[in-house]
């Protein structure tokens, strides 16, 4: 994600009393607002507050502006012109969106002929908020509210602007509308999750963090031991991290009546690949499936032989795990990632093909299941911060060579 030094600055953070007395304020505000028109405009100062902590620059405001209005003006004129406006206009917005979010996540991208080379935008979480837009106008036929105010609201809603979850509008917008009602119980469950988010982000994942692959560059000093514990515990650090923060927006939007869809659900008791990416990151991995994965393979199954349809789920796995792992950087280590994981899916559905449906029957069996994936992922993991040579060096190390 970008980052701009204003947020930097200011520290209007997760662990900053300045956001503790935000999200205290913003709840309050949300709960004295009655009616859906007054909850609307109570909104929107709270999320462009926030914001303003997280843009670079006076260009970067602009840009975003311009991203919001496109969007809209986009969805509205697919609303209004359903007939008369050829489907490929709609089409290629959604990939002039795709081609916007990885040049400007990635300034040196094709460079110096990509346009944010010389003019870099810092906007916090740009990767969720070209999501949502994608999302916005491939799906505002179904959508019933399409007031501007509550989409605004959806693209910067607060507690979920930094890094997600990638909320659907139309959840979103019913809860804008009525928001969920808050009893007692809710509000201290949501605050014993609140504190459960911190002691995992702040207390276990930045502390563990210094044992972790990512931050001992000098692995060849490692001893074996240890460089197996670097590799092995790395994922379960980024694990405590994201969910960590996941809980904590997840919670906050809670008391302020909004039911936000859960991030994560027991990835490490995954039993194959395609199960863990089932429970990792739900709301990334569920938009890649219903927006890359679905269309690229309803397209084979109409439009080629049965002979072709294993090719076309196998192509569709590669795609929508490439971009995945491009989402989040585009280096050749991340590229190799979308690669590996791409290939055990196709290995996944290839071994289902052979010898039928697998049942882990017995615990001891789903452990070792469990355990195997686990080693899989955390081992691929290093493809993002250390790139295919170096990640196979390590690799080496570990086993002896």
């Amino acid at each position: 994600m970008n980052v701009g030094t204003t947020g930097a600055q200011q520290g209007l953070f997760l662990d900053s009393w300045h956001f503790f007395a935000f999200v205290a304020l913003a709840v309050l505000v949300i709960a004295l607002t009655r009616g859906k028109n007054l909850r609307t405009w109570a909104l929107v100062p709270l999320n462009l507050y926030f914001l303003a902590f997280f843009i670079g620059s006076f260009w970067s405001a602009i840009i975003l502006a311009g991203l919001i209005c496109m969007t809209y003006a986009t969805a509205q004129l697919r609303l209004r012109y359903p007939d008369q406006l050829p489907i490929w206009c709609f089409v290629a917005f959604i990939f002039f969106l795709w081609a916007f979010l990885f040049l400007v996540k990635d300034p040196n991208l094709f460079a110096p002929y990509n346009p944010f080379f010389h003019a870099p935008v810092a906007i916090i979480g740009i990767s969720y908020l070209t999501f949502r837009a994608i999302h916005y106008v491939v799906d505002v036929e179904v959508i019933e509210d399409r007031r501007f105010l509550p989409f605004l609201n959806y693209m910067v809603f607060f507690p979920t602007l930094i890094a997600g979850p990638i909320e659907r509008y139309d959840r979103y917008a019913a809860d804008q509308d009525q928001a969920q009602p808050v009893d007692a119980a809710i509000a201290i469950g949501a605050l014993h999750r609140i504190a459960n988010g911190f002691i995992k982000k702040f207390v276990l994942a930045d502390n563990l963090a210094a044992l972790g692959i990512f931050q001992n560059s000098g692995y060849d000093n490692l001893a074996i031991p240890l460089l197996w514990l670097a590799v092995l515990i790395q994922l379960f650090i980024i694990y405590l991290d994201f969910s960590g923060y996941s809980d904590i927006v997840i919670a906050i939007a809670r008391l302020m009546g909004f039911r936000v869809m859960e991030n994560f659900d027991h990835p490490f008791a995954a039993t194959s690949i395609q199960d863990f990416w089932n429970r990792w990151h739900i709301s990334l991995t569920s938009f890649i499936r219903d927006y890359v994965f679905t269309p690229i393979a309803r397209t084979m199954l109409v439009r080629s032989s049965r002979n072709w349809h294993f090719t076309g789920f196998a192509v569709a796995y590669f795609v929508s795990m490439l971009v995945i792992a491009l989402w989040h950087g585009t280096t050749s280590g991340f590229l190799m990632f979308g690669v590996v994981q791409g290939a055990a899916l196709v290995g996944v559905q290839l071994w289902r093909r052979r010898l039928g449906e697998s049942t882990h029957n017995g615990r001891l069996a789903k452990a070792l299941y469990s355990a195997s994936i686990y080693v899989f992922m955390t081992t691929t993991v290093a493809l993002w911060y250390f790139g295919p040579v170096s990640t196979l060096r390590i690799l080496k190390r570990m086993v002896g060579f």
